[in-house]
């Protein structure tokens, strides 16, 4: 690979490798300028960088539009550090809002406002599900917090200076509320719900009981299953990948992993579930897959995990029930919980968190119930014990 110096007005030097030419027959030009102390200096360094452009290093990106970049971001950081369902939410952000607005543009030339202009563009912009209204404030910061991401990364490849997301404010969604069912509503649920299907029965109950995520549920093998010690072992999780179909990964975080109680009416239909799968595999006998999870399609494969969300949909709608979503079986067990006064701790272990805090955050209002029964059980104890003498 050929290469050239030129010596510029201003004592710096510009290096020039030539990396043959692109599909219209142009020479591929890759340039940088450096400061050398003499010529000597320049042609060394002019060697190096030849030899760095040569051997595919990050040299080779300096020219590259937001689009070129977002193929060499995905191919040296993202398919290695991110999660698959991360890495599929993150490519269609990327193609949907970000790349048809900036994807043209050359990395060290995208300043402030065309980041400005594509937040107000995602301000502006209506909702591609067809639903009413314009895009959500959560959307809004996905989309410039992956351009911020992106760039910090070229920053620390030294592929730009500095990145132009860091002098644009990305605006701050409310905390979305998860709709939760409360006691009495949660009752007249259980009440209609014994009359479904075993593995639905077990479906609701089991992310009521133990607030597994549902990847977590569906990825159950029955060898995760201690049925004398009740405990569900998480050990993998089971997710749908759009061109992949559905995978087998380990738990979301360290902490995922773990070891989760189960109440004796679980168990329960764990056991009732187990003796529905075994006489349904005797009838299939060599059609039946046999994969060996606890939740299975007719002949004993994999099942969906979007299942459990068809089915709820149709049970709700059936009985008139207010909308709720899988996760908010979750969100019922640690409130539930934390009403009834147990440990921040122990909840947070038990829902697979990293952190306390993130527990602490999400269920901020259940924490707020428990501290106003704690304000309440102080009065009372008071009251037992002094008699309101101070307020005499």
């Amino acid at each position: 690979m050929a290469g050239s110096i030129k010596k510029q007005p201003n004592g710096k030097y510009l290096l020039t490798a030539y990396c043959g030419y692109d599909a219209k027959g142009k020479q591929v030009r890759i340039r940088k300028t450096i400061e050398a102390k003499s010529d000597r200096e320049a042609q060394k360094k002019l060697a190096l960088f030849v030899a760095e452009v040569e051997n595919g290093g990050i040299a080779q990106t300096a020219n590259m539009t937001l689009a070129e970049f977002a193929d060499y971001w995905l191919e040296k950081h993202a398919k290695m550090h991110l999660a698959d369902r991360t890495l599929e939410r993150q490519l269609g952000i990327l193609k949907t809002r970000i790349l048809p607005t900036l994807g043209h543009l050359k990395i060290d030339k995208i300043k402030p406002s065309h980041v400005l202009h594509l937040k107000q563009q995602l301000i502006d912009c209506e909702r591609l599900d067809r639903k009413a209204g314009k895009l959500s404030l959560r959307s809004v910061e996905m989309n410039l917090g992956l351009l911020r991401s992106m760039l910090n990364k070229a920053v620390k490849w030294k592929l730009i200076s500095t990145n132009p997301c860091q002098d644009v404010d990305i605006p701050k969604p409310k905390h979305r509320k998860i709709p939760i069912y409360d006691e009495q509503q949660l009752a007249i649920f259980l009440r209609l719900l014994d009359s479904e299907p075993t593995k639905y029965k077990l479906m609701a109950m089991l992310a009521l009981t133990t607030g597994l995520r549902r990847s977590e549920m569906f990825g159950l093998e029955w060898q995760h299953i201690n049925f004398n010690k009740r405990t569900c072992s998480i050990e993998q999780s089971s997710l749908y990948i759009v061109g992949k179909g559905l995978i087998t990964k380990e738990p979301k975080t360290e902490l995922s992993a773990r070891l989760v109680a189960a109440p004796t009416i679980t168990m329960e239909l764990f056991k009732q579930h187990y003796e529905d799968q075994r006489i349904e595999q005797d009838k299939l006998q060599d059609m039946w897959c046999g994969s060996n999870r606890v939740f299975t399609t007719w002949d004993g494969r994999p099942m969906h995990p979007d299942t459990f969300n068809t089915w709820l949909k149709k049970f709700i709608k059936k009985h008139n029930l207010p909308h709720i979503s899988p996760h908010s079986f979750r969100h019922m067990s640690a409130t539930f919980a934390l009403q009834q006064g147990i440990y921040l701790k122990s909840v947070s272990s038990r829902l697979g968190h990293a952190k306390t805090s993130t527990t602490a955050d999400i269920y901020a209002h259940a924490l707020q119930s428990v501290d106003r029964e704690i304000a309440d059980k102080m009065d009372s104890f008071l009251d037992s014990i002094n008699g309101n003498q101070i307020l005499n």
